[in-house]
């Protein structure tokens, strides 16, 4: 590094300090006084009006219109909500009744609603599962603020296919 070193006398110093100085002397005295004048608010009428018109017109939001926000956790034991599935093709189900909880499966094994089985809903997908597909009791889940499924938590990730199967054998 020392072999590019180009040692310069104190006059050159001298002379780059005294340019630089002019420079920004200029800059700060004439050369604004020629900025402001170009942008000077006084003269430019329209521009002032337009702006203050603007300032008095409503704000619109940019942002999208937020939902209501979701009720609180509950213990689903009773009849749940079909989740956002396309309706059970594979579920001949009956009258118009048993229809919309026919249409009900278990995120986990894929098992239809059974009214005396419980059932919860995780926060998070919003789908259904068996209690015991997911190893939650009802006293549990009461205990719960928040419900993720095995794969909105991320630990069942990987082994969900083996367990599914397994899940399904002991519900068949």
């Amino acid at each position: 590094m020392d072999q590019h070193y180009n040692p310069r006398t104190v006059e050159e110093v001298f002379r780059d300090y005294k340019g630089r100085r002019a420079g920004i002397i200029r800059a700060l005295t004439t050369d604004a006084e020629d900025f402001f004048q170009q942008c000077d608010p006084d003269d430019d009428l329209e521009l002032d009006a337009y702006l203050h018109m603007l300032e008095r017109l409503p704000m619109k939001s940019s942002e999208p219109k937020v939902k209501q926000p979701k009720p609180p956790p509950q213990v689903k034991e009773e009849n749940p909500v079909p989740a956002e599935e396309g309706p059970a093709e594979e579920e001949g189900g009956g009258g118009a009744s048993e229809g919309e909880l026919g249409e009900t499966l278990c995120g986990s094994c894929g098992e239809s609603y059974g009214p005396d089985e419980f059932w919860i809903c995780c926060d998070i997908c919003e789908k259904w599962f068996h209690g015991k597909c997911v190893k939650i009791t009802a006293a549990k889940a009461e205990h719960m603020k928040q419900y993720k499924c095995p794969s909105c938590a991320g630990g069942g990730g990987g082994g969900g296919g083996g367990n599914s199967s397994s899940k399904r054998a002991r519900l068949s």
